[in-house]
């Protein structure tokens, strides 16, 4: 079977709803994962969009690589665009693994302000 990189996207009613879920998920990562907002200013000031980014570090444990997730506010949802490897490249699994973490992590946070998760495939 073909291993395709899975989409995350984070749908909601409107734009406070999106804002509210960030600033909870902010306050209720995981160890090992922490918000770069050094790295979002640097995106949000060349990007050319008028939609924010918000970046994600994740920390190396147990054979994880350290990547930086990207998630965007695009209308009504908040959409994993990228996950770049602090160094060379991740395989679709590390990627989708990845994927699959932060699902974890934002569905309970979701589910509280009204919002429905959506993974693909």
């Amino acid at each position: 079977m073909l291993e395709v990189y899975r989409d995350l996207e984070v749908q909601g009613a409107d734009k406070s709803q999106l804002s509210a879920f960030v600033n909870e998920l902010t306050k209720a990562l995981p160890p090992g994962w922490a918000r770069d907002r050094e790295t979002e200013r640097a995106v949000n000031r060349y990007s050319g969009s008028t939609e924010p980014q918000f970046a994600f570090r994740i920390a190396p444990i147990r054979g994880r690589p350290a990547a930086v997730l990207f998630l965007m506010r695009r209308n009504r949802a908040l959409k994993v665009t990228n996950i770049v490897p602090d160094v060379g490249e991740l395989t679709r699994r590390q990627y989708n693994a990845l994927v699959e973490a932060f699902d974890a992590i934002c569905e309970p946070i979701a589910q509280r302000h009204g919002l429905t998760v959506h993974m693909i495939p």
